[in-house]
């Protein structure tokens, strides 16, 4: 069965790019993560910083690191999301791609949201109300 609209194609594109720039922005923060460890630990960049311990620029690396990971991971599901909405299967994991997408680019994933929502009858997953049982003899 062919589904005509154009939601879940619409907001697998904004999950993907919400998805995209989620990775992007988390690979950023581990290179940034080691740059900072580079830069500030050499003792010429800032006079007096030799006095602090060497595990604060390892906690700082560690730090950026993990959130760059888990950024990257919730930009994965943005995009695998995307992908679930753009085949209209599994309405769950396309709305999850999308709240995810949210979370990595505000914009784009608040639009996948709404589009997902709204075109929840054109997943393939999703059944059609069945209609109520009138029971006789009551």
């Amino acid at each position: 069965m062919q589904n005509s609209g154009d939601r879940g194609t619409l907001s697998g594109a904004l999950s993907i790019v919400s998805g995209v720039l989620g990775i992007l922005s988390g690979v950023a923060l581990v290179v940034f993560g080691f740059i900072f460890l580079k830069i500030v630990s050499d003792p010429s960049f800032a006079p007096g910083i030799e006095g602090l311990p060497p595990t604060f620029f390892s906690a700082a690396l560690a730090l950026y690191s993990s959130i760059g990971f888990v950024v990257t991971l919730i930009g994965i599901l943005g995009i695998v999301g995307g992908i679930f909405a753009v085949r209209r299967k599994h309405w769950s994991w396309a709305l999850a791609g999308a709240i995810a997408g949210s979370l990595t680019f505000y914009p784009c994933g608040i639009a996948a949201v709404i589009f997902v929502c709204l075109g929840k009858s054109e997943f393939d997953d999703v059944k059609p109300p069945s209609p109520p049982q009138i029971r006789e003899g009551l």
